[in-house]
């Protein structure tokens, strides 16, 4: 498969992808379940339809491979339901992924404008991939793209509350909050997440670092610890189970920030006392 597809590559980029189409037309119609005994061949196959597309006709037309490398992305979906898990296939699809952001910067400005309505169009068929596919391309967006990607992603939050399957896609939201420089909406987006998946020191963390440690502050000591019992090898010579298992982070910010706050004696005697 790999020297046919170098060999059509001699009559240009279209010739490969005709026989790209066709792999991809039967993948994307494959039902049948794909056992141990050809799990290996099936991941030579998909190996040779990524690195066609990638190579002859990523170097002859961007515009093409990009198409091409989203639809490959979006058999995921269907392909990880009729495998057994194979770590081999995660990482072809995670080299997909990776091989998106160098097409996309050689796009026109048409095609990048077009690009976010493309993506999440196929993020249901993608499966859990999909927020990586789309965190690859948010790296490199322009703010105008931002727009566009976040009046998409908030939709699709929209679309799958309530539930954890919202989550992904809220954290996107916040990656591009964070391209915008805009930690209020940040926060804003961190506080519509559920209790549990809440992270208040991230939240603190980002507000020290912008100058607003009073905020910092509150969102520590709001925080609830977790439901789980952590305990490390002293934990257990003491016979002490703690509920908070990121205690010694948590300390360690409040302090910094206490400091921040001229509280230095304040920070100190809180170091204290959880050492001891």
């Amino acid at each position: 498969k790999r020297v046919t597809a170098a060999l059509a590559g001699i009559q240009g980029p279209e010739a490969v992808a005709k026989l790209v189409e066709r792999r991809l037309a039967a993948l994307e119609k494959a039902r049948s379940f794909i056992d141990w005994p050809r799990i290996k061949e099936f991941e030579k196959d998909l190996a040779a339809t990524l690195a066609s597309i990638t190579g002859e006709i990523g170097s002859g037309s961007a515009s093409l491979a990009v198409a091409l490398l989203l639809r490959f992305i979006a058999t995921a979906g269907g392909v990880f339901a009729r495998t057994l898990s194979s770590g081999r296939l995660e990482d072809l699809y995670g080299e997909a992924i990776e091989a998106l952001g160098p097409l996309t910067v050689r796009l026109g400005p048409a095609a990048l404008a077009d690009l976010p309505d493309r993506v999440m169009a196929l993020a249901d068929r993608a499966g859990d991939i999909a927020p990586a596919m789309i965190g690859s391309l948010l790296e490199q967006a322009s703010a105008t793209d931002l727009d566009e990607w976040d009046r998409l992603l908030a939709d699709k939050v929209a679309m799958l509350q309530p539930g954890h399957l919202a989550h992904p896609y809220r954290v996107l939201r916040q990656a591009v909050a964070a391209r915008r420089n805009d930690l209020d909406g940040w926060i804003a987006l961190e506080n519509q997440k559920p209790g549990q998946l809440r992270d208040g020191l991230a939240v603190a963390e980002k507000l020290l670092a912008a100058g607003r440690a009073e905020e910092a502050l509150s969102w520590l000591d709001v925080e609830e610890p977790s439901r789980l019992a952590y305990a490390d090898a002293l934990d257990l010579a003491d016979g002490v189970l703690r509920r908070d298992f990121r205690l010694p982070a948590r300390i360690a910010l409040k302090a910094r920030i206490l400091e921040a706050l001229g509280r230095r004696q304040e920070a100190q005697g809180l170091r204290w006392a959880t050492f001891e």
